[in-house]
């Protein structure tokens, strides 16, 4: 099966196709942006596929969001045909799709490994390490004054709740 979707893989690549972000192959057999109403749309299922391979293999949404370096996404997704299948069948409408919730510090896209979450749970549950070092989810340092701030993101604000500070 490996070597058939390398197959055609090259088939594509021959063929003179984009490949989206450098890595996917976008089979759809209809038009993922089409105009409605003299505005240019993108499917659901597209836009959620290209996201994340643009997180994966896009240097510049990498180079803004350094957690995604090293992610990557299983070789049947490559192809926009098969995510769609398996987006398809999950309860995904207003929701994000997620890939550490179920494996936390997971890096691979895959049916395994992801699952859709709503924007709030989604946001609650990201980490953000690389802003906050070391610290548990919540607390950073203040360098000038070596305390500790706690913090809480309000999803419903989308504003940081100041918790206390702490020696």
């Amino acid at each position: 099966i490996l070597f058939k979707k390398h197959y055609r893989t090259v088939e594509f690549m021959k063929s003179g196709i984009k490949l989206v972000c450098g890595a996917g192959i976008n089979d759809a057999d209809y038009v993922v942006r089409p105009r409605i109403n003299g505005k240019q749309v993108k499917c659901c299922f597209y836009q959620t596929w290209q996201n994340m391979l643009k997180r994966c293999y896009d240097l510049k949404c990498q180079a803004m969001h350094p957690t995604y370096l090293g992610c990557s996404v299983i070789p049947e997704w490559l192809f926009y045909s098969q995510f769609k299948s398996w987006m398809e069948q999950q309860d995904w409408q207003g929701k994000e799709l997620d890939k550490d919730l179920l494996f936390p510090g997971n890096k691979l896209y895959s049916p395994d490994t992801c699952v859709f979450l709503d924007k709030t749970t989604n946001l609650f549950t990201t980490d953000s390490g690389s802003s906050r070092g070391d610290f548990p989810v919540g607390v950073s340092m203040q360098k000038l004054s070596g305390k500790f701030i706690a913090k809480c993101r309000n999803p419903f604000t989308k504003k940081s709740d100041y918790l206390g500070f702490f020696s």
